[in-house]
């Protein structure tokens, strides 16, 4: 089986895509749960709002919401997709979209939280920078490589505990989605390498 990373920014070339550079409006110090895979529960308002980022112009709505926030931010058609083949724990957030101009945009978007980890990552295999030669603590990832050994119990959405800001999907997840013809989602497939 593939597996593919959803690149969350969505695709930046084209200047008339709506886009967010902001979490929703009160979401206080809890606005890191939805970028890590940590659930918002009660903590998330009930009428959460979003704005496009002032510095781009763009208005018109894709599938995927892109962002700089590392939130899945997806429409309906493409939450329903996720949820029908997902069987793994997802909290999902609806949001109202206001435009430049600060009137409702759309109320047709939704956050998607895949919450915890998967463990999958050959370390030795992927590029990431250690804050010291313990290897306790990461400072950044370069690059992932997944452990095919490990991916026989992937789930369909999952994040991993080296970047959880990044989401990653399973194939038989992406074959669905582009059965719908979604417009921004931009999937990048993720090298497998058995660990030692």
């Amino acid at each position: 089986m593939r597996f593919f990373r959803i690149w969350l920014r969505g695709d930046r070339k084209d200047a008339s895509l709506a886009f967010v550079r902001d979490e929703p409006e009160d979401l206080g110090l809890y606005d890191y749960c939805p970028r890590r895979g940590e659930r918002m529960g009660d903590k998330y308002p009930k009428d959460a709002k979003v704005r496009l980022d002032p510095k781009s112009p763009g208005i018109k709505l894709g599938s995927l919401l892109g962002n700089l926030i590392g939130y899945l931010m997806v429409n309906t058609a493409l939450k329903d997709v996720i949820l029908e083949v997902c069987k793994c724990e997802v909290e999902v957030l609806p949001f109202t979209l206001y435009n430049h101009k600060k009137r409702v945009h759309s109320t047709d978007y939704w956050i998607i939280n895949p919450i915890g980890v998967f463990d999958c990552v050959n370390r030795d295999a992927s590029t990431i920078q250690y804050v010291d030669a313990t290897k306790a603590e990461i400072a950044g990832v370069e690059k992932l490589v997944f452990d095919p050994n490990k991916m026989a119990a992937a789930p369909d959405l999952f994040r991993v505990p080296e970047d959880p800001m990044q989401q990653f999907i399973s194939e038989r997840l992406a074959k669905a989605i582009k059965a719908i013809n979604p417009t921004n989602v931009l999937l990048m497939e993720t090298e497998l390498q058995p660990g030692k």
